[in-house]
């Protein structure tokens, strides 16, 4: 990505007046994929005092996180309502944060054993990037065209969901994140949808190294699998094509967002005073 926000520069394209916002909604969104699947409002079912202050520890550390950019973090109300408006608002991400119940997985008990052990609710985060995709297989709206110019969306959506239950009790979830885990959940998946790629801060290199090893002593990068997620740290690391699936970090090629020798627009085959292809990287969707 650091070779790519080198050349961005020559690459014409029109940014945006003013801060980039970003939007948190704790409202939920019932049917947000018009198949039926509802997010449920922040801690649903928890006394208000409790949702408001959890609300406001999160805003004020996600908006500490993106203090050093020119992003504005506010919140949005209302069940399903994020900004998609253009002009000064281009660019704008919003996060809906809440309960997910697409996020009812199957065991490794499935299906054998006790249906009562069967299902389980996981946490899970996601979001589109936005940059070149070649990968006609992503959710929507994640597909990109491969000439697709970094962070040029004129809005894009992401999901954090921290609720989870025991195994065979999908009927009560409760919050499995501290406010700081799912604030670093909303930077990285926002930090996506602004054309971060995931990193390996170890210094490791896919199909060579294997898969990332975690240490609390590696750069506690937000777009990482390998280190606490802390901050936006201004250091060139390897892209990684490790997913997680919400079990467990794996190898997932299919799921990659993959440019090779790509030329933006405007920019003629070699680059302007021979400047090379861009290099093959790769993106992954989940947190």
């Amino acid at each position: 990505m650091t070779t790519l926000a080198q050349i961005m520069p020559i690459v014409p394209v029109q940014t945006h007046r003013g801060p980039t916002q970003l939007f948190l909604n704790f409202d939920g969104w019932t049917n947000y994929d018009q198949q039926g699947h509802n997010i449920h409002p922040f801690e649903e079912g928890l006394p208000q005092s409790v949702q408001d202050q959890d609300i406001q520890d999160i805003l004020f550390r996600a908006s500490e996180i993106f203090a050093p950019f020119d992003v504005k973090v506010s919140r949005i109300y209302g069940d399903g309502f994020y900004n998609g408006l253009s002009g000064e608002t281009a660019g704008n991400t919003t996060v809906f944060i809440g309960g997910n119940d697409i996020n009812i997985h199957t065991t490794s008990n499935f299906p054998n054993g006790s249906p009562d052990t069967w299902f389980q609710k996981v946490t899970d985060s996601h979001a589109p990037g936005d940059y070149p995709s070649l990968n006609p297989t992503a959710d929507w709206p994640y597909w990109k065209e491969n000439d697709h110019p970094l962070n040029s969306d004129a809005f894009d959506i992401g999901y954090v969901d921290p609720m989870a239950s025991a195994v065979g009790d999908v009927g009560s979830w409760d919050t499995a994140e501290s406010n700081t885990q799912i604030s670093a959940d909303i930077a990285h998946e926002a930090g996506h949808t602004y054309g971060l790629a995931h990193v390996r801060t170890e210094g490791g290199v896919d199909l060579i190294d294997a898969a990332p090893t975690y240490s609390a002593s590696n750069p506690p990068d937000l777009m990482s699998y390998d280190a606490p997620m802390t901050r936006f740290i201004n250091q060139t690391f390897n892209m990684t094509s490790y997913n997680n699936n919400g079990f467990s970090t794996e190898y997932d090629d299919g799921t990659s967002v993959v440019w090779q020798f790509l030329y933006l627009p405007g920019i003629p085959p070699g680059g302007p005073a021979g400047q090379r292809p861009f290099p093959r990287g790769r993106r992954q969707y989940r947190r």
